[in-house]
């Protein structure tokens, strides 16, 4: 098997999805600073000053600190649901290529027994494959975006 552009092979789509691991990380590391540090120093000043005061009853400093995380926790669940409908779109787009690829094998009449048609059959999926991170760079970075609109607009 060759690496280069035209014979599509596992390589290159594990670096497909490599470099989409890599903008993922980017864009989420770019929120962390503009976003998540800040909302994460808010959360613990305010539980400091919750805890800071050792006269108050039990019930009134939990709730306290509740109200101090619930920015934070809304923001993890925020990320993690924009997390979750890009990795069943990720999944979608690949189920989808292993769908083309056997409607190629069946449509070419190839056997996935024959090494010749296996390949084939490989090479066509890979093709299919290594263009879900492309197809899915834009809803990742809407979600990114509409994360940020949405905790500028709970500040």
């Amino acid at each position: 098997m060759t690496d280069d552009t035209n014979q599509p092979t596992s390589k290159n789509l594990e670096q497909s999805f490599k470099n989409l691991r890599t903008f993922i990380k980017d864009q989420h590391e770019s929120l962390e600073k503009s976003h998540l540090r800040a909302i994460q120093h808010k959360t613990f000043t305010c539980a400091a000053e919750c805890t800071s005061n050792y006269n108050l009853p039990h019930r009134q400093t939990s709730n306290c600190l509740e109200k101090c995380f619930d920015p934070f926790k809304k923001a993890e669940h925020l990320i993690k649901d924009s997390t979750e409908h890009i990795d069943i779109e990720i999944n979608k787009c690949m189920d989808n290529c292993k769908i083309d690829a056997d409607f190629f094998a069946k449509e070419k009449g190839l056997n996935f027994d024959d090494k010749g048609d296996a390949e084939k059959i490989r090479r066509k999926f890979y093709q299919c494959g290594m263009s879900c991170p492309r197809q899915v760079i834009p809803l990742i970075s809407n979600a990114f975006y509409v994360i940020k609109q949405e905790l500028d607009a709970r500040q």
